[in-house]
């Protein structure tokens, strides 16, 4: 079994910390079975170790930031921060998400470092998309196809004749920001991968103007009202029997009628397309990832806050930037709807940027007065599936917020993601003084065969004696990421270490040593080596330079 940790803050009715709470407090269940906390600690405890540190990582969402928001922002987020180095024990790392993720600061106590980090943050290039005008044209497409549809005469039948190219520019629309929404969770999730290697709480400050979990759904719900909203039976005065066929009182019949009669063959009113329409809305539902993330950010211990600009909600009129237009644009999307899943799910609570940088912090603090970290063992192995979380509380005057979800990951797993985070970040430690020594062979097919030594001196190892041999077993991981950031698929081994007793004082000077060998295509790569002590938990990172089959030598 494998054990797992749930962080939880809690509070009273009034938002105050609840602290003194023992496991018999706790109830948890997982996937609605109930399981026994084997552990627990609190804030105050948690301070005292390396599992009670804080880290902010700040992830700048440009794909979505507006550039009238950026500025303003990101000024508020550095100084708010500057201070919190200064007043705090707290690390700060920082990242930016556009076309790909770009881990701008390691994890810091520098302000220097952090002032430099937000320099080069305000000194890039806005992203550039044109999903933003695709979500102008076909808003305005809508926004005067309801109008007309609601009028009458010639107006109405335009817009009957225009609707279904309407309604296919708003499809493509849909599958475009599905798209974008799917790449968004795709490098939030390799950031949050990352963040294994990071210990204690993790709080990702999102600064975004949203990302939305059901791409759509608003404006599906506002069709389905406007144009399916009059589907009915006739009967009584709606409908007029004619020698030719049935008479329909065309205003009473729907709701965007335009008092004529109109001849009918059916007497069941269409939906306008309406129901199609949700269907193709529930296959854009980007739910199951969002999910995800926040399962593995739960697993890693990490909680998000999305700090969301206080100005018109893109969400609702979908433009923004011009005040002419606000309030009068038909809804699309529920933009903030995502982000505050992602808090909900983690623990963690949504802001506006108007206050929120100083709120967020304030909140970290306080949450850490009321914070508990439960320990409990899995009660059974269900590889990577999404595992749910139900906790409760002894006591109707308490309240939590908890991590709702985890994944079962296996120690390789989670090894393979601390080394991702080493390389994503260049993080390197080295407590055991890991000598790595790689050597390149010639191209056999398509692959060059690297061979590899480890080296670690025996008097860094924290081996456990019986009196006869002194042991301690290891675990090894090799992970690779690309010149283009592909990563390949991690290499994993284990290695048993024992000395005699008698002998390790001596032993201390000398080496132990494993190799291993990986096969990889011709280019450029960085190694991440992670070193794992089973008898203390203490790991080592490493990275190292790979050229497989590219010469150093400059060309002529």
């Amino acid at each position: 079994m494998r054990e797992v940790h749930v962080d939880a803050v809690v509070t009273d009715r009034e938002g105050a910390p609840v602290a003194d709470l023992g496991m018999d407090d706790f109830k948890v269940r997982v996937d609605g079975k109930k399981v026994r906390v084997t552990g627990l600690l609190n804030g105050e405890e948690l301070r005292q170790t390396a599992a009670g540190r804080l880290t902010v990582i700040v992830l700048l969402d440009e794909r979505h930031l507006r550039e009238a928001h950026r500025e303003e922002v990101l000024a508020d987020v550095e100084e708010a921060l500057v201070r919190e180095l200064r007043e705090h024990p707290t690390w700060v790392a920082v990242a930016a998400l556009s076309d790909g993720l770009d881990p701008v600061l390691p994890p810091t106590r520098d302000v220097a470092d952090l002032r430099d980090a937000f320099f080069e943050l305000r000194s890039r290039d806005p992203w550039s998309t044109d999903l933003v005008d695709q979500q102008r044209r076909v808003t305005v497409e809508l926004r005067d196809m309801l109008r007309s549809l609601a009028g009458g005469g010639s107006a109405y039948r335009i817009a009957e004749n225009a609707k279904n190219s309407v309604l296919g520019n708003l499809e493509g629309y849909g599958d475009a920001l599905a798209d974008d929404t799917r790449e968004t969770l795709g490098h939030v999730g390799t950031l949050v991968d990352g963040l294994a290697f990071m210990p204690g709480r993790k709080a990702i400050l999102f600064v975004s103007d949203g990302v939305p979990r059901h791409p759509l759904a608003v404006v599906g719900k506002t069709l389905y009202d406007r144009l399916a909203g009059g589907a009915r039976q006739y009967s009584g005065d709606d409908l007029l029997k004619g020698g030719v066929g049935d008479m329909v009182n065309d205003r009473n019949a729907r709701p965007t009628g335009s008092d004529r009669m109109v001849q009918r063959t059916l007497v069941q009113e269409d939906d306008g397309g309406a129901m199609e329409f949700q269907r193709v809305v529930a296959e854009l539902d980007c739910g199951p990832l969002f999910d995800r993330v926040a399962a593995l950010a739960n697993t890693h211990r990490a909680t998000f806050y999305p700090l969301k600009p206080p100005v018109v909600d893109s969400g609702l009129s979908g433009l923004g930037e011009r005040e002419s237009e606000r309030g009068s644009i038909t809804a699309l999307s529920d933009l903030r709807g995502g982000l505050d899943s992602l808090a909900g799910a983690t623990g963690g609570l949504s802001f506006d940027s108007q206050n929120g940088v100083a709120e967020f912090l304030e909140q970290t603090r306080t949450d850490m007065a009321a914070y508990y970290s439960l320990s409990f063992n899995s009660p059974d192995d269900r590889g990577s599936a999404i595992r749910e979380v139900t906790l409760r509380l002894r006591g109707r005057e308490r309240e939590a917020r908890y991590r709702t979800s985890f994944l079962s990951l296996r120690m390789e797993q989670a090894l393979s993601s601390q080394a991702w985070g080493s390389l994503l970040f260049g993080w390197e430690d080295n407590p055991h003084r890991l000598l790595v020594e790689s050597r390149v062979g010639d191209l056999q097919g398509e692959l060059h065969g690297i061979d590899l030594l480890f080296s670690v001196p025996i008097g860094a190892m924290d081996l456990v004696s019986d009196g006869t041999l002194a042991a301690g077993r290891f675990r090894l991981v090799m992970q690779l990421v690309g010149d283009e950031g592909d990563r390949l698929e991690p290499k994993h081994l284990s290695f048993d270490v024992q000395v005699p007793a008698a002998d390790l004082e001596k032993a201390s000077q000398q080496y132990f040593a494993v190799r291993s060998e990986l096969h990889v295509r011709p280019g450029r790569y960085r190694m991440a080596v992670g070193l794992w002590e089973e008898n203390t938990g203490q790991s080592t990172f490493l990275i190292e330079e790979i050229e497989a089959g590219i010469s150093s030598e400059p060309e002529a």
